[in-house]
């Protein structure tokens, strides 16, 4: 019998990085991201959804999925040892409504010890999908930075659930020049969204 974990595991440790860059530059993350830079996703990151008591959404590499399966923040989960310093981002460089340039930002914590999310400094808190209705799918792109201190992200921090659309603007490019030389890209995992019902409520409900 093949054992699963361990084959999963050697993947990772050979040709993971480069597979899932090769695959993230096929859906054009790194162009509309990081310009002509790109990085290798070394870290595995484990990003899930539940969508019911019964049904967990797995975020890979691409993969389709509806606003109303991911409505709520995910457990996100990656191994790295306590005492380092970690950054997490979600962003969509598609569909804001405002500026072609621009991305949203829907989740950012920063300042994470080790892989405890909750401990981290909630700088954007989460806020679902609301890819506009008509132009397709929207990717949606979580980013691992692991960082080599501890950084001040306060200019960053938005109150309560940021529902301005406006605050939310985001330019990955610029935010990574800031930051180079204190934070490594490390981890991706990304999916595709499309416009759903549930965003037509998100709008009338909450924006």
């Amino acid at each position: 019998l093949i054992d699963l974990e361990s084959t999963k595991e050697d993947w990772w440790q050979t040709d993971a990085p480069s597979q899932i860059k090769t695959i993230a530059q096929h859906y054009g993350i790194f162009n509309d991201l990081y310009g002509d830079a790109y990085f290798y996703p070394v870290i595995p990151l484990h990003v899930k959804y539940d969508i019911d008591e019964t049904t967990v959404a797995t975020i890979n590499r691409g993969n389709l999925l509806k606003p109303t399966e991911v409505k709520s923040q995910p457990r996100v989960n990656y191994n790295a040892e306590p005492d380092t310093l970690w950054t997490l981002l979600l962003t969509t460089p598609d569909g804001n409504l405002t500026s072609k340039e621009l991305e949203y930002c829907h989740w950012f914590i920063g300042n994470i010890p080790g892989n405890d999310i909750a401990k981290g400094d909630l700088l954007v808190d989460y806020m679902m999908p609301i890819p506009p209705k008509g132009i397709g799918y929207c990717r949606y792109v979580f980013v691992l930075y692991k960082q080599d201190q501890k950084i001040d992200f306060s200019e960053y921090r938005k109150e309560g659930r940021c529902l301005e659309l406006k605050q939310r603007d985001w330019n990955t490019k610029e935010f990574y020049k800031k930051y180079q030389d204190v934070i490594t890209p490390a981890g991706l995992a990304f999916y595709q969204a499309d416009w759903d019902f549930s965003v037509q409520e998100f709008y009338h409900k909450d924006l």
